[in-house]
């Protein structure tokens, strides 16, 4: 049965995925596609001399790989996402193995599942991104804490956040890791040592140092006076007019960061004095899952795919939270409708109605984070 489920899925969010191959979106016309012709016409070496691009560079070597075979460039690179797809749910598989054993069914309905969230199959199959890359390594980083493998954890992690910046929400999930002296100080180096291992290719081809070490700063200030972009978070409740006046718009810029950084500042400081990981490693996915949500939902200038790491852990804790099951549909929900429009589609639901609904499932979510537990060195039962 466990291999019908596994075979029938696969096979059926494969089909699906070809369908959608063929879409056109506007980041494939605009950046990826370029991407990989400047990269087909000049050579590996001429061409990563110049910052063509403005992803990380291990992106670009998947790029450069995966569109060598004979094949439309657009199809070969929704190909390298969608075969992440496959991986991330298998790691799901995994993890979900470790919650219920390895006779259940559960952790195979868990992996078709994941094939089939709305903007999982979207992301790679239509839109062409990269989101399922560095979200699957945020799986797998998950997925050897459970193991206590706390050096390929945080190996994978540091790769997650090689690839894309948004794997920083998670970030304050290994700060946690480090006070409760799962980690070292040390394993910490591996964050800025991988991403040195990754630029060193571009670097060689003769990139600027300089160039490489502020992509993520080029990205930050991009879209430099857009507070409110496309994600359903707390600034659709803004007025635009707000932000024509630079003293204001700085206002809630810098608000808006430090109130993001106090909230984690609290989350930890929080979860730091109770037992809640000590009781059960498998609490990791609630921890997880909420600081996916919680921080884009409270940080200033989010992108609609910023809640892709929460769309994926939202499985996990769909299968480790059940009672919960509309927290996660809420965010899916939220997150697919807002894909629509940037993909052409037609617009089917006000963003700050969009965003109350996120709203409740933030709400729920720090209620349950915040609630009393058991205190390292006591006996009593959490509430």
């Amino acid at each position: 049965m466990i291999l019908l489920i596994f075979t029938a899925g696969s096979i059926m969010a494969l089909v699906i995925r070809i369908a959608l191959i063929n879409g056109i979106s506007n980041d494939m016309v605009v950046s990826m596609q370029p991407w990989a012709d400047h990269i087909k016409k000049l050579g590996f070496i001429q061409a990563f001399k110049s910052a063509f691009y403005d992803y990380t560079p291990l992106y670009l070597y998947g790029i450069s790989i995966i569109t060598a075979l004979p094949i439309p460039a657009m199809i070969a690179i929704k190909m390298l996402s969608i075969l992440f797809d496959f991986i991330g749910a298998f790691y799901i598989y995994k993890i979900l193995k470790e919650l219920y054993g390895k006779g259940s069914i559960l952790p195979a309905i868990g992996y078709v599942s994941f094939l089939f969230i709305p903007t999982v199959v979207v992301n790679s199959s239509y839109w062409g991104q990269c989101d399922i890359i560095f979200t699957t390594f945020i799986i797998i980083s998950i997925y050897f804490f459970l193991k206590n493998k706390m050096l390929s954890s945080i190996l994978s992690y540091a790769v997650a956040l090689s690839i894309k910046l948004q794997a920083v929400f998670i970030f304050p999930l290994f700060i946690l890791f480090w006070l409760k002296k799962y980690l070292k100080t040390w394993h910490f180096l591996f964050l800025p040592g991988v991403y040195i291992l990754t630029i060193i290719p571009a670097a060689l081809a003769g990139r600027p140092l300089s160039s490489l070490f502020w992509i993520y700063g080029n990205q930050i200030s991009e879209y430099k006076y857009d507070i409110k972009m496309g994600l359903p978070n707390i600034y659709q409740w803004s007025d635009y007019r707000w932000f024509f006046n630079r003293d204001l718009y700085d206002l809630i810029l810098i608000s808006g960061i430090i109130f993001t950084g106090l909230l984690v500042f609290a989350w930890l400081a929080r979860k730091w004095k109770d037992g809640g990981l000590e009781k059960e490693k498998s609490i990791v996915i609630e921890y997880a899952y909420t600081l996916s949500v919680i921080i884009p939902f409270f940080l200033p200038r989010m992108h609609e795919r910023y809640f892709y790491v929460a769309d994926a852990l939202g499985l996990l804790y769909l299968f480790y939270k059940p009672r919960n099951f509309y927290l996660p549909v809420i965010i899916w929900a939220a997150s697919f409708l807002c894909y629509l429009s940037p993909l052409g589609g037609p617009k089917l639901m006000n963003y700050e109605f969009l965003t109350f609904g996120v709203f409740i499932a933030v709400i729920k979510l720090l209620y349950d984070n915040f609630k009393k537990l058991p205190v390292i060195g006591e006996n009593n039962e959490a509430a």
